[in-house]
């Protein structure tokens, strides 16, 4: 059974996505068995998350959640290494004290930042585990995720896989 499923005409979409833009999407890539225990894993660590607040040079506030094995597995996996080495023609580890889930509820926000330290985080991986939409009718945007924008910093080039 694969944790991640990527035709070779997405990898190469994809490498073209990160080079033009620093960022690339993966929809429906991962395995729905694998996905399941990420979001079972996730939803049963939710009750211990510690909640992570700050408004000096990041505004944020989301509950943070310690890695389950399997989690640690997907990320840590062959799979992913390889697909990884074969998008950035580079080899990574995974910077063991940098890594969680992060839930966004309402009220939760991520402000503008860059991963740090940079030597640690030159790659970001996202898997999106769930997400609801606003009520209808509602105003609300939900959670906006922003790679990088007119204010971004140009001394710097996300690295990004969602």
């Amino acid at each position: 059974m694969s944790l991640i499923d990527v035709s070779s005409d997405t990898i190469e979409a994809l490498r073209l996505s990160v080079r033009t833009f620093g960022f690339g999407q993966l929809p429906a890539s991962i395995g729905h068995a694998t996905l399941a225990g990420l979001r079972e894993e996730a939803g049963a660590g939710k009750g211990a998350a510690l909640r992570a607040e700050q408004s000096d040079r990041i505004v944020n506030k989301a509950d943070i959640i310690a890695l389950g094995p399997r989690a640690r597995g997907f990320l840590r996996s062959d799979e992913l290494a390889a697909l990884l080495s074969t998008l950035f023609r580079e080899h990574f580890v995974l910077a063991e004290q940098r890594r969680c889930f992060t839930s966004y509820d309402e009220g939760h926000h991520l402000g503008p930042h860059l991963d740090e330290p940079a030597a640690e985080c030159a790659v970001t991986v996202i898997v999106c585990l769930g997400a609801k939409g606003p009520a209808l009718g509602s105003s609300a945007t939900g959670l906006e995720l922003r790679v990088y924008g007119p204010s971004w910093p140009l001394d710097r080039t996300p690295r990004v896989i969602f």
